[in-house]
């Protein structure tokens, strides 16, 4: 769910909706679409699995693998080289994928992951950046030395309370369409950030400078299993990018799962009211208010979305907290729901006619620029939040149809299969 659209995996096939002046959408065209259309498939991705995604500000990446080969393909806005491929400058943009070269050729890829104009990769354990570095997202070098690089490159390791040498990188935070922090799990369920760290985004308290090209130990987790991260990258009160994690708790009676969130704090969505400048966190503060143990956690510009269990027998449900003023907590098409502007407690996103269907449970869910979407065990698909530019993909856009309900992505609803005699 990247800036004004969202992709989706469907039946093996990319489908993209919302706007598309930069490829966005990735069909070879720059029309945008209220409702999903097709992302050209060239490459491994016309034979090979599709296996993750992720949509950044104005470009998203795909991971395919055919066989034993993995590889990375990229589309849209390629201004600082973020679509990896050695192209770059402004107006630079592609509206079909093209696959990354460089370091990442003949390497094992497991995970993807990107933020603002910047995108990264993990293969054989290390983690790889491409794109533009004027706040250290790249995790190399100093901030803004180089500017930018259009092809693969690993980051730093090694130092005090740093990415350690030997690191071997399981996961890449989602989430992320603005924010120019990226985090990332290692095998040890540690995690590390780099990148912007003026408003706590580091999670390792004040530090004198407000970028950071270490990725640098987030202080007092442990058994991390989950990471996210968006929001602006500039000093603005409310929006300032904050990040979350799914972590252990161990206290003298007994362990418990909990969320964790840093950075921005102004509208709720690090869970608590802010304290510090511009309402920042800037080590991890625990989420109170939520009924079971969280799977899930994806951020978004503002909000913060968990997908939470609450036993055997019950249903998972979706609690998000944050900015709600295009919708984006969910909780419902009623006076009082939709009058709520932010809340720092976690709030239960609507079930029942007009929302998540009861009879099916939740499978996955994301954020992103001021939405959320899930994912049902029918393999239905439900938004809700901004739709300015059709990012909901139930063919309405406009700013009076952000939808305070989840509601379903009609358009990438499962076929059944059709006889023709």
């Amino acid at each position: 769910s990247g800036t004004n659209r969202t992709c989706a995996i469907l039946s093996n096939n990319v489908w993209c909706w919302g706007k598309n002046d930069m490829g966005q959408l990735g069909d070879g065209t720059t029309h945008s679409s209220n409702i999903p259309v097709k992302v050209r498939s060239i490459g491994d991705m016309r034979n090979g699995k599709i296996i993750d995604i992720f949509t950044a500000q104005h470009h998203s990446c795909v991971l395919t693998q055919l066989g034993s080969n993995k590889k990375v393909y990229c589309w849209g806005d390629n201004s600082f080289g973020q679509l990896g491929n050695g192209s770059s400058g402004a107006g630079n943009y592609s509206s079909v994928p093209v696959e990354v070269g460089g370091d990442l050729a003949g390497k094992d890829v497991t995970s993807i992951g990107g933020t603002g104009d910047v995108s990264c990769a993990i293969a054989s354990g290390k983690i790889y950046c491409w794109g533009r570095n004027h706040m250290g997202q790249l995790g190399f070098g100093n901030p803004g030395n180089p500017g930018f690089r259009a092809t693969p490159v690993q980051i730093n390791s090694g130092g005090y309370k740093r990415l350690p040498n030997n690191y071997f990188a399981t996961k890449l935070a989602t989430g992320g369409s603005r924010s120019q922090t990226m985090c990332t799990i290692t095998t040890e369920k540690k995690a590390y950030c780099w990148g912007l760290a003026r408003f706590g985004q580091m999670g390792i308290g004040p530090i004198s400078g407000p970028h950071y090209s270490h990725a640098t130990l987030v202080e007092g987790l442990e058994n991390v299993t989950d990471i996210s991260q968006d929001g602006y990258n500039w000093a603005d009160n409310d929006y300032v990018s904050h990040t979350c994690a799914i972590a252990l708790t161990t206290t003298p009676t007994g362990t418990s799962t909990d969320v964790y969130c840093w950075g921005g704090a102004g509208r709720g969505q690090s869970g608590s009211p802010g304290t510090g400048h511009f309402g920042a966190h800037f080590q991890p503060a625990k989420v109170g208010g939520l009924p079971g143990v969280p799977l899930r956690i994806e951020v978004g510009i503002s909000h913060s979305c968990a997908l939470v269990d609450k036993g055997v027998g019950v249903k998972k449900e979706v609690y998000c907290w944050g900015d709600n003023k295009f919708g984006q907590l969910g909780g419902g098409n009623d006076s009082a729901s939709k009058a709520i502007q932010k809340s720092s407690n976690p709030v239960l996103v609507h079930s029942g006619d007009d929302g998540l269907p009861e009879s099916e449970d939740v499978v996955d869910i994301a954020a992103g620029a001021n939405r959320g979407c899930a994912i049902m065990t029918n393999k239905r698909s439900y938004c809700w939040g901004l739709n300015e530019n059709g990012q909901i993909g139930d063919g309405t856009s406009g700013s009076e149809n952000n939808r305070f309900s989840p509601t379903e992505s009609l358009f990438l609803r499962p076929v059944q299969n059709r006889y023709i005699y």
